[in-house]
């Protein structure tokens, strides 16, 4: 579970690096429209992350994990819920061995 939480994580910061910077940017590429009700899975996350959809938010670690469990509550339902504290931590810490995420990504 933790690389897999790992490669979530990693996944929506190199999303954000590439200039992909609010909540509908992000969602629009992971879960196009074609395969997806994308315009519910975004309001979705940005009420559960806290921000409006269309905010260009700065790389903060809180944000990415908030981002990345309500894309896990989406993606699971209920099922999200068997995802433990120490997985989403090691999850984080296993990113973060990267320097170009670690670099990129503002811890508060």
């Amino acid at each position: 579970m933790p690389y897999g939480i790992r490669a979530l994580y990693i996944d929506l910061i190199n999303k954000h690096k590439s200039g992909l910077k609010t909540v509908r940017d992000i969602i629009y590429r992971y879960a196009p429209p074609s395969e997806n009700l994308t315009d519910a899975y975004v309001a979705s996350v940005a009420k559960e992350v806290g921000i409006p959809a269309n905010a260009i938010f700065e790389p903060k670690a809180s944000t990415f994990k908030k981002f990345a469990a309500a894309v896990a509550r989406h993606e699971n339902g209920k099922d999200a819920n068997l995802i433990t504290t120490a997985d989403w931590s090691s999850g984080w810490l296993m990113a973060q061995q990267r320097p170009d995420i670690s670099s990129y990504v503002k811890n508060s």
